[in-house]
């Protein structure tokens, strides 16, 4: 699972810390080439997945610091012909009322 946020920010970085404490509970170790820096832009958010598809490293899951990024990682994996949630599932966080209208939601 990666996950994509600014972790310079305080509320970002308690939700990082969230991340890894789930993966820790699960017995997973946590591959820091999945970790990408990524502001509140859908803009941000398709930059820095772009960057996570070119580290070529499977992934099947993404965890979005905020409910934009995760638009923008939907907007891209499907640009890329990724299925979501087939292939990729994504996990945004703030629960905008505009997540609900995306196809697939958030």
């Amino acid at each position: 699972i990666a996950f994509l946020g600014d972790t310079d920010a305080p509320e970002v970085l308690q939700r990082y810390e969230g991340y890894v404490d789930a993966h820790r509970r699960a017995g997973l170790t946590i591959d820091p080439e999945l970790t990408v820096p990524a502001n509140f832009e859908v803009e941000s958010a398709e930059a820095a997945l772009g960057m996570l598809l070119e580290r070529g490293i499977p992934f099947d899951g993404v965890f979005a610091a905020s409910d934009l990024i995760g638009l923008g990682v939907i907007r891209c994996l499907l640009r890329t012909g990724v299925s979501v949630p087939g292939d990729v599932s994504v996990v945004g966080y703030d629960n905008l009322q505009l997540a609900a209208y995306s196809h697939p939601s958030l």
